[in-house]
């Protein structure tokens, strides 16, 4: 070994979302490591002194990433977190979130032994002094930042900054590797505010969600997004089959016919949809089997009657779910909706405030990205996918109190390259319920 390690500084804390991962990090350590494991995370107990690394057993959430997030962006205190079963959601959202998130225990100590000896998270090392082998196991070449030096049994550790300092061990090359790509995608920077829709009528909106906490059906919920722009197809609600027939001839054949119920939805029973509806007698027909179908299925479904609107034909369908964990932070979870995509997992999360070249990257990490693509509207589809994203983002910030998610499933994707929410719901707060009881 040449040169000393650098000693930790700030006190960093991983947290894990099972206690059986104490015992592992137990396993990993060595002499002079300054770990204290708690079971369980309590603001009353305090780590021992020496201590410069804590773990901490405490179930994550994403509002709690939030939280955490805000206070590595402060410097106040430096959190990971480890999650077993790589809980996609987390491992996804917590670097955009300023929080370096892991699936195994190796790579996440190793991100918090090199955070307490830099003092942050810039993950810049320099491997001028290493072999080929470990700069190769690393990933990792360059002279920026401070330097990567062998230790013992297989370590690696970092030349100290301060002269003199005590020695220490940051991790195995395989284990590095990890802990740097996560800090390198670990944002620290403040994300930009959420969009605004200029010109939108927010009291219109705001006459369709007043009342109790619920879920709108999905006319509703149209009609408090409709002020935003979103792209939806010109449809009408009809309480009998006779309006039904007449609608739709006025709308044009072929039409589709879908069950208007806030207790029932076509995206869980593919059932209540009939697409390509010729003429006002099937028209009748299908108002009154989706009727009686809704009747069987659900006794107690309230139910409003049928939309009617132009058929379209979908090359591919989207879902976009927009959910609110703390006052200015959302995430939109985005996959394909067919049963092909929703039986894959084929999603991606997506955390917001966000730029559109960010959200728009995240779209073309989906697997199935390609369906987005067609040869005469190149980037057109994800381009508007991502308005629809932010569109959505701005309504759920204009009414923080009163709503906090927007499903939208599907959106249609059609032959031309538009898109069409041809199903949305909006979920309602306890917001008007709270604001009678205060009165």
């Amino acid at each position: 070994m040449s040169g000393t390690v650098s000693q930790a500084r700030p006190i960093v804390r991983v947290l894990v979302d099972a206690p059986e991962l104490l015992t592992d990090v137990v396993s990993m350590l060595a002499p002079g490591d300054g770990v204290f494991a708690d079971l369980v995370e309590s603001p009353l107990s305090s780590a021992p002194e020496g201590t410069t690394l804590r773990v901490v057993h405490h179930p994550p959430t994403v509002a709690r990433l939030v939280e955490l997030g805000e206070a590595n962006r402060g410097r106040s205190v430096l959190e990971l977190l480890c999650v077993v079963g790589a809980d996609a959601r987390l491992l996804a959202i917590g670097p955009a979130l300023a929080v370096p998130t892991f699936h195994a225990i190796g790579p996440a100590l190793a991100a918090a032994r090199f955070a307490h000896a830099t003092g942050g998270f810039d993950p810049s090392v320099a491997t001028r002094g290493l072999g080929s082998v470990d700069r190769i196991r690393i990933g990792r070449v360059g002279d920026e930042g401070p330097r990567l030096v062998r230790v013992d049994d297989g370590f690696l550790g970092l030349v100290a900054t301060v002269p003199g300092s005590p020695g220490g061990r940051i991790g195995r090359p395989d284990d590095l590797a990890g802990a740097l790509e996560v800090l390198g995608r670990t944002s620290l920077v403040t994300p930009p505010s959420l969009p605004r829709v200029e010109g939108a009528d927010r009291d219109a909106s705001l006459d369709v969600l007043v009342g109790p906490s619920r879920t709108l059906s999905d006319p509703a919920s149209k009609s408090a997004l409709e002020p935003y722009d979103l792209p939806l197809p010109v449809e009408e609600l009809c309480a009998t089959a006779s309006r039904a027939a007449a609608e739709s001839q006025r709308i044009g054949f072929p039409v589709r016919i879908a069950l208007a119920s806030p207790d029932l939805r076509p995206s869980h029973h593919p059932e209540l949809v009939v697409e390509g509806v010729e003429g006002s007698a099937r028209v009748r027909d299908a108002f009154r089997e989706l009727v009686a179908f809704a009747e069987r299925t659900s006794p107690s479904a309230r139910i409003l009657g049928v939309t009617v609107s132009a058929s379209t034909v979908a090359r591919s369908l989207v879902r976009i779910d927009v959910e609110r964990v703390a006052r200015r932070h959302l995430v939109a979870t985005i996959g394909f909706a067919d049963p092909h995509g929703r039986a894959s997992g084929d999603c991606i999360f997506i955390p917001l405030p966000a730029e559109p070249v960010a959200i728009g990257a995240a779209l073309r990490r989906l697997r199935a990205a390609a369906l987005f693509e067609s040869p005469t509207d190149e980037g057109g589809v994800v381009t508007r996918l991502t308005d629809v994203v932010l569109r959505t983002a701005a309504f759920l910030d204009d009414f923080v109190e009163e709503a906090d998610r927007v499903g939208l499933d599907p959106v249609a994707i059609l032959e031309s390259g538009d898109i069409e929410v041809r199903e949305a719901y909006v979920h309602v707060t306890d917001a008007f319920t709270r604001r009678l009881d205060r009165g």
